[in-house]
């Protein structure tokens, strides 16, 4: 009975768990988390299952394998909302580099290469991990998706500094456009002024 009760507060812990996620994600992204909330019904409706065949002194094959989906599917509600946590901030953070590029950031953002390599691997992990396998792997993208989530609000954080620093990047580039330009057309000035003495040596 004892490793029941530990099971059952792995189950709990889960529960909650990712009942908080589904709300942190959330709160970043405005969206409703459905397949995770589906999943946590579905836990608690195992669980009323196992409960009840627990009460009525039924405890064997039938209850053991309701006890184990209410896990597993706590577990899945886990991993599915750190899953659209992960791809929401990836998708702000592809953003954030579309805008700064490579020569802003890591200027502003301290161990930029170092977090993008963060972000690559919870990449690879997302796109690795076959539906089978989310209840097993939900710990370790849950602990993906706090790092993306860091890396994505320090982004966000640094956002006037970037501004900054690219519309200073921008006008450095105007004023050398700009003088670019005007050598050029000094340098066509003199010909056109040397061709006429010339002619006019002639």
């Amino acid at each position: 009975m004892s490793d029941k009760k530990e099971l059952i507060k792995v189950l709990c812990y889960d529960f909650e768990q990712a009942d908080k996620i589904i709300q942190d994600v959330k709160s970043i992204t405005n969206e409703e988390v459905i397949p995770a909330i589906s999943q946590l019904r579905y836990s608690g409706w195992h669980l009323v299952r196992w409960m009840s065949l627990f009460i009525e002194g039924k405890e064997g094959e039938d209850s053991e394998k309701e006890f184990l989906e209410a896990i597993n599917h706590s577990k899945r509600a886990l991993f599915d909302a750190s899953r659209h946590g992960i791809l929401f901030c990836m998708e702000g953070i592809k953003s954030f580099r579309d805008t700064y590029g490579g020569e802003i950031l890591p200027e502003i953002v301290t161990g930029y290469s170092e977090k993008m390599y963060k972000v690559e691997e919870s990449r690879k992990f997302v796109i690795s991990v076959s539906k089978a396998e989310r209840d097993v792997r939900a710990d370790v993208c849950y602990k993906h998706f706090v790092t993306i989530k860091d890396i994505f609000q320090e982004l966000i954080y640094c956002q006037p500094d970037l501004n900054k620093l690219k519309m200073k990047k921008e006008n450095e580039n105007k004023r050398h456009n700009q003088l670019f330009v005007i050598s050029i057309a000094s340098v066509v000035v003199a010909i056109i002024s040397i061709a006429v003495a010339i002619a006019l040596a002639t």
